[in-house]
């Protein structure tokens, strides 16, 4: 018996040591919010806007932007990232164009200049940072335009798109998967619970239409209706739902006089539900759990673009349920993201809140000397910018002018207040994101809350923030333009260190040359002085002192971008306003002004007709015939840059598309694509 209670008081000693030895709840979320302020600090973020001068464009037309990139939550002009990589992507994903631009304050400018004879589509600009790539390729500034065929004539249509049968072996871009009518549902908080009631937001949409309005009921497995649900706006709504043990309920939907039926998410054994609420300047919390889930503390984090702001334990001391209450006074203005952490740092749970700004920010307003220009004539517009005080400020700002006939125009369309403070931290294409941001009824807010709801997505991973060890960026943020490469042994592929790397690059007005040594990876890097345009470049190797060069493959870093999204339905049915009615003013207005210029001139002609031949009805027979089309240049560098051996056009078409099949027959090549000659 002695032995008995010896053991039994030495057990008790060692387990009340193990328990001294383990840190407090308290302590271990200390730890992490002190982990995740070191982190925010170590790595800000960085959001890019571009200002077009267009919203749709014709091919030969130019693409002008203004490019804004900004730093941190303060939205301050960056001074991470000097180099800012823009991209032109045609329908399929291909880059049809790209650019460097040169950022200094946070701003830069560019073009791109579409040819006459190219494709005309739906073409997306994205532009992006390296440092923006550190952590996740998802994100980045990315815009759809409309790319018109260009006109020839008057039988041409002002606005017409090609459609293409592109061979399947090409590179396509992502397309999400439809059906005739779908629904997704997304409870708040990221999952349903057991028995805890909980708010589940959905989004209808049709494969023909886009996002629709429906409704319907949630029935229980023995017919019972759960509850009721219909649209707010754009497709989306919400309804109040607790899921029993061992249920899954069906959403009935009503379409067109149809019935359709989907099934809700499972819910989770054990697990916590977050709820947020606003009203008047309060924020109310509130966290539930079911009798299965860990009677452990839990902790809730908030943040405001990836910087944490403070943490509030859980300790649910009084029943299966906690309410925090804040004042969104003591929060900045915009997204922010609330975190439910455990004690080993997993996200339980987490939702997007959005505060509305307090004040006005800066106001522009526009006025001119008239409200109709005739053709050719000046316009004179006064341009002026006030803070919330209506004080005078003294800024810059790029500005476009178009004409609203010939322009295409969309209600509620992006602009940079859209940008970076609501679409750039959500996922998937947002349909007029100014709609939510045209006043503040209860019903924009409420529909606001929805887009969050819906689109929300961890952006700013906290998890990833309070890890042991903290994520590592794949990229650093560049200073400077800087050529990275490797090097490798041209035969068996092995890294070439301690090589000297010269690299000689000249036009007719400027001439680049730079030295590295390769260091024991074989990697090097150059800076590269400002220059415009596109210039021939010679890369060399040689040991050091040694007079020959060295024959190495020489493997360059620059493909990266960000991962091909797949377009929204309103990105390829953009929804234009009706502008009949200002149509037919102007015509009259021009009418007048034309009367006007035959009366002061006598040799006026009161219509010419310029004929020419044009294979307009060729061009278009070829454009539609084009099954597949490739950027040999490009393509081959990357292939190169990758460590492939390409030579030849057999090692091209072979590795881009292996249906082509070449057989060369009396010095003559004949290219066959899936049994067809070209």
């Amino acid at each position: 018996m002695k032995i008995k209670n010896l053991f039994l008081l030495c057990f008790s000693v060692v387990s009340s040591f193990l328990q001294a030895q383990q840190p407090s709840a308290l302590q271990t979320f200390e730890d992490y919010f002190n982990r995740a302020v070191v982190f925010s600090r170590a790595y800000p973020s960085e959001k890019v806007h571009l200002h077009f001068d267009n919203t749709s464009y014709y091919c030969g037309d130019t693409i002008w932007f203004k490019a804004y990139v900004t730093e941190g939550p303060e939205y301050k002009p960056t001074s991470l990232s000097r180099p800012l990589y823009v991209e032109l992507l045609d329908q399929l994903g291909h880059v049809l164009d790209k650019q460097i631009v040169k950022i200094v304050n946070g701003e830069g400018n560019g073009q791109f200049i579409l040819e006459k004879s190219g494709l005309s589509g739906y073409h997306e600009v994205r532009a992006f940072t390296k440092w923006m790539l550190a952590f996740d390729d998802r994100y980045s500034f990315s815009r759809t335009f409309p790319v018109y065929r260009a006109q020839t004539g008057k039988e041409d249509a002002e606005r017409s798109i090609g459609t293409y049968r592109m061979n399947s072996h090409m590179k396509q871009r992502p397309r999400e998967d439809a059906d005739k009518v779908s629904v997704r549902f997304f409870p708040e908080g990221g999952h349903l619970v057991e028995g805890i009631p909980s708010i589940v937001a959905f989004k209808a949409e049709s494969r023909d239409s886009g996002s629709i309005s429906v409704s319907g009921v949630v029935r229980r497995q023995n017919g019972e209706i759960a509850t009721e649900l219909s649209t707010l706006h754009d497709g989306m709504g919400c309804f109040s739902y607790t899921p029993l043990p061992g249920e899954r309920s069906e959403a009935e939907i009503e379409y067109n006089g149809k019935t359709y039926r989907f099934r809700l998410p499972e819910a989770l054994l054990s697990g916590y539900v977050l709820t947020v609420s606003q009203r008047d300047s309060l924020l109310d919390v509130r966290v539930f759990r079911n009798s299965s889930t860990s009677r452990d503390t839990v902790g809730l984090f908030v943040s405001h673009q990836g910087v944490p702001l403070l943490w509030r334990p859980l300790p649910f001391s009084k029943g299966d349920g906690e309410l925090l209450r804040f004042r969104t006074s003591d929060f900045p203005d915009g997204i922010l993201q609330l975190s439910l952490l455990d004690r080993t740092g997993q996200i339980m749970s987490e939702r997007l809140v959005y505060l509305m700004p307090r004040s006005e920010g800066v106001r522009l307003t526009a006025s001119s000397d008239r409200s109709y220009y005739s053709p050719y004539s000046a316009a004179r517009w006064h341009l002026e910018a006030r803070d919330s005080s209506g004080r005078p400020l003294e800024t810059t700002l790029s500005v476009s002018v178009r004409s609203m006939l010939r322009s295409d125009y969309q209600e509620y369309d992006n602009t940079i207040y859209t940008d970076l403070l609501l679409t750039s931290d959500l996922k998937g294409y947002i349909h007029q994101p100014g709609y939510y941001f045209a006043d503040r009824s209860r019903e924009r807010l409420q529909a606001l809350d929805l887009l969050l709801l819906v689109h929300g997505w961890r952006k700013y991973d906290l998890s990833r923030m309070v890890s042991t060890p903290p994520a590592q960026p794949v990229y650093l943020p560049e200073k400077q333009l800087m050529v990275h490469g490797r090097l490798k042994s041209y035969v068996l592929k092995k890294d070439q260190d301690n090589l000297e790397v010269s690299l000689l690059a000249r036009s007719d007005s400027l001439f680049l040359a730079g030295s590295s040594l390769s260091d024991s990876l074989g990697c090097f890097q150059i800076p590269v002085e400002d220059f415009e345009g596109t210039m021939q470049t010679s890369i060399q190797t040689r040991k050091p002192g040694a007079k020959r060069k060295r024959l190495t493959s020489v493997l360059l870093y620059r493909n990266f971008s960000p991962s091909l999204r797949a377009y929204g339905y309103y990105e390829e049915h953009p929804a234009w306003q009706d502008l009949s009615e200002l149509e037919s003013l102007s015509n009259r207005r021009d009418s007048l002004y034309w009367d006007s210029l035959r009366r002061s001139d006598p040799y006026l002609l009161s219509e010419v007709t310029v004929k020419a031949r044009y294979p307009r009805k060729r061009t278009r027979r070829f454009e539609e015939s084009i099954r597949s089309y490739y950027d040999v240049q490009s393509m081959v560098d990357e292939m190169r840059d990758r460590g492939e051996e390409v030579f030849t056009l057999y090692d091209f078409l072979n590795k881009v598309d292996p249906a082509i099949r070449i057989e060369m027959e009396m010095q003559e090549c004949v290219c066959i694509i899936m049994g067809e000659e070209f």
